[in-house]
């Protein structure tokens, strides 16, 4: 209650350039981060432009994995990885944040891969992550290795893969604790028509042999190679 009603009061007694000021110099205290949650909520799209200034820059050139031309990936971020995260959170947190301006943003960023290993993803964060690149037309290739999502990922995993504005031809999920539960919404991306996958790497989880079986031959009949 403490954290809303700091953010309700920062919201009514600063301008919108007072609160840019204050969102830029409390980002990375720890001890601020649920108040801009909440802020950021409060502030709804008028606000977005305030944390879309705030998404790293960075990227990192790497080859393709599925390229035999020596073709290049741009990942995003190279570094900053917990600023995207928190800020990939509050643009979530805006709702109706502003598309057209956000899609801007990205193309300036100029990335076609993303790369947010190691970042102990919870579902929330996760949903944010995916938000943020739901009508990314130009991201080919996601790793999220090594990050926790487990089972209840799965779902927002299979709903991003089957959107007809995702491009998206490899996804790194190695090291994640899925499970057989995870199985159906991962296989079920797989099958539909509208699924571009390329390449599915779940290696280092907890899948059974029978698990395991029934994503490689799904991703047989879909052109998919899944690695296990």
């Amino acid at each position: 209650m403490q954290e809303f009603f700091a953010a309700k009061y920062l919201v009514h007694t600063m301008s919108k350039e007072q609160i840019e000021r204050f969102v830029h110099k409390h980002i990375n205290v720890g001890t601020w981060q649920v108040v801009l949650l909440f802020l950021a909520g409060l502030l709804k799209s008028s606000g977005s432009d305030i944390f879309m200034k705030l998404l790293p820059k960075s990227t990192e050139k790497k080859e393709n994995p599925l390229s035999s031309e020596g073709e290049k990936l741009i990942f995003w971020p190279k570094k900053d990885k917990n600023l995207a995260l928190k800020v990939c959170k509050y643009l979530y947190e805006t709702t109706n944040v502003q598309q057209p301006e956000l899609q801007n943003k990205k193309r300036k960023i100029n990335f076609n891969a993303v790369d947010l290993s190691n970042c102990s993803l919870t579902p929330i964060d996760l949903a944010a992550v995916l938000h943020l690149l739901e009508n990314a037309e130009n991201v080919l290739h996601i790793k999220l290795c090594s990050s926790e999502l487990g089972d209840v990922s799965a779902k927002d995993v299979n709903k991003f893969i089957i959107k007809r504005e995702c491009k998206l031809k490899c996804l790194n999920l190695s090291k994640n604790k899925f499970t057989d539960k995870a199985v159906k919404d991962l296989a079920d991306a797989l099958e539909r028509s509208n699924c571009g996958l390329e390449r599915l790497n779940l290696s280092d989880n907890k899948l059974t042999e029978e698990g395991r079986q029934r994503l490689i031959n799904t991703g047989k009949q879909s052109n998919c190679k899944v690695v296990i």
